[in-house]
């Protein structure tokens, strides 16, 4: 096989990516009705995973501006790799109790299926903001490409409650330059000594810690009151009794966490008035999260160990407002609950493997299948997606909203004419019920109040009357392409067990999701640091 020259960062023009065959290759002349498949098993404190692998769909794809063709590779039933530059191979990943240096690997390859094939890198996709300057550029990891990848690969990502966490990569696929593809269709895998991880749950508990601007100290009250009427037991601090900087108030909660742990926390001040930290990320080097606070596990931590959100406000009046929607949710007191089983999905055009309308159909069916909700689809490319059309749904009473596309940071633009702006808010009708919403979006979850649509869905009112969310999820810079999207059809999946788990749980099932299938660890970690709470994180999902 023809060795690669490095290619590096090539600026494309637009479309550089052409599938123009495909065919399917079967392994060891299974029939053509078997399918391909996994076995996990835990066994003596060791994990077992097995492959019968069947069959293997291989196109040809061109990507300009290299000459030769590569091969874009399936293996049905298992992930395939995004991991930017790096040969897009299947892979089964799962995580583990324990730390990479506790576990013995034992690797049985058993029969190697060769093929002179050259699989394509993955691609960067671009963020989800709406730039439409932005050059694609091509990637590929030429010492990858040369040396190849360990059959099995061992990450740590650090303390789940007291519990070593660990992420273990198998790839029954492999990619070398001498070698070129190797599949191995009946690998086996031993991992000695990784111990099942029987519940990726944050171990909540009744313990609320609530920390406040002390200019909002009225509204905070307001929170605090409903809480501990639900039989929570919360402890609450002014800022100024903590002291004044981010790193005040990692201390602080730190501190309390180390005292007693609590499962619940919520800050309670737009960023100005109670701080954010700013952390690096791949689209900022001063990412707002408040992320940091939570990670209770010491150096080389990386899962939150409490369940966390935010009251963006400016104002007393803006809190009680909210607690008024987080009650009205709870006693499900609206003056129409007619839309306590709507669920909306509205979603931009673009997008490939999948697209966004794949995506958000993706997120609804498990509530569609499971809890029997109602979908209402606003498809850019459908032509309906229109601010006046949203509203009206909205205000017809919704429990859900899944949004995916772009993001500005106060609208979202992927609809089928003009935005759906912050302002557009105000002209909501009040009394419906008013949804969760889930933004896999760019900027909106901002929560420095300068009119983003996160803080607008938590804050603006109608008539004098709150309308918008009762909670939203959202990411604070650029965001993403897919990762984001996975979580929150996790983020759906959990809900639709309907097991009655609280929206910060939901939302840790969607990310611990995220984090156990995607390949690229720091790609989804850094979901983490980026996507925040704005409403109470003991709030229960909605499970009927």
């Amino acid at each position: 096989m023809k060795k690669l020259t490095l290619i590096g960062r090539l600026a494309l023009i637009a479309g550089f990516s052409t599938l123009v065959q495909a065919q399917t290759i079967y392994f060891n002349n299974h029939s053509l009705v078997e399918n391909n498949t996994v076995r996990k098993e835990w066994i003596n404190n060791s994990l077992q995973v097995k492959f019968h692998l069947k069959k293997m769909d291989v196109g040809v794809q061109k990507l300009a501006p290299y000459k030769d063709d590569f091969q874009k590779l399936k293996v049905k039933g298992l992930e395939t790799s995004k991991k930017v530059g790096y040969p897009a191979l299947p892979y089964y990943s799962v995580l583990v109790e324990g730390r990479p240096g506790d576990f013995n690997l034992k690797v049985d390859e058993g029969e190697a299926h060769q093929f002179n094939y050259l699989p394509s890198p993955a691609q960067l996709k671009p963020c989800r903001c709406a730039k439409e300057d932005e050059t694609e550029t091509f990637f590929m990891n030429e010492n990858v490409y040369q040396n190849g990848l360990d059959k099995v690969e061992v990450k740590y990502l650090g303390d789940l409650n007291g519990r070593h966490v660990s992420k273990v990569i198998v790839r029954p696929a492999t990619y070398d330059f001498q070698n070129a593809l190797q599949v191995y269709p009946n690998m086996k895998v031993e991992i000695e000594g990784a111990l099942e991880l029987e519940s990726l749950e944050v171990n909540a508990n009744e313990k609320f810690l609530v920390l406040y601007a002390d200019s909002l100290a009225s509204g905070a009250n307001e929170f605090i009151d409903y809480k501990r009427s639900q039989g929570f037991e919360v402890e609450a601090y002014a800022l100024s009794t903590i002291g004044k900087t981010a790193d005040d108030v990692k201390a602080f909660v730190q501190g309390k966490y180390n005292e007693e742990s609590f499962g619940y926390s919520v800050f309670v001040g737009h960023e100005d008035l109670f701080p954010s930290h700013y952390v690096q990320t791949s689209s900022s080097t001063v990412t707002p999260s408040d992320y940091p606070n939570f990670l209770m596990g010491g150096e080389g931590d990386k899962i939150p160990d409490v369940f966390y959100g935010r009251i963006v406000a400016q104002t007393n009046k803006e809190v009680v407002n909210q607690v008024a929607k987080m009650r009205e949710y709870t006693n499900q007191s609206w003056d129409n609950s007619a839309g306590a089983k709507t669920h909306i999905g509205i979603a931009s055009n673009e997008g490939w493997d999948p697209s966004d309308e794949e995506y958000v159909q993706s997120m609804i069916n498990p509530l569609v299948r499971d809890l029997g909700h109602e979908a209402t689809y606003f498809m850019q490319a459908a032509g309906d997606s229109t601010v006046a059309n949203i509203n009206q749904r909205i205000s017809d009473g919704a429990i859900f909203l899944n949004y995916i596309g772009h993001g500005i940071g106060d609208s979202w633009p992927n609809i089928s004419t003009g935005e759906y702006h912050s302002r557009d808010i105000k002209n909501l009708r009040p009394g419906a019920v008013k949804p969760i919403i889930v933004d896999v979006a760019c900027q909106n979850g901002r929560f420095n109040y300068t009119n983003r649509l996160g803080e607008r869905f938590m804050n603006e009112t109608s008539n004098g009357r709150p309308v918008g969310a009762v909670a939203y999820y959202g990411g604070s810079v650029d965001i993403s392409w897919d990762p984001p999207a996975i979580m929150a059809i996790a983020i759906n999946e959990s809900i639709a067990k309907n097991e009655g788990k609280s929206l910060g749980q939901v939302i840790m099932d969607g990310q611990l999701h995220l984090i156990e299938t995607y390949d690229d660890p720091e790609a989804a970690l850094e979901n983490l640091r980026w996507y925040h709470l704005f409403g109470d994180p003991s709030l229960e999902a909605p499970s009927y």
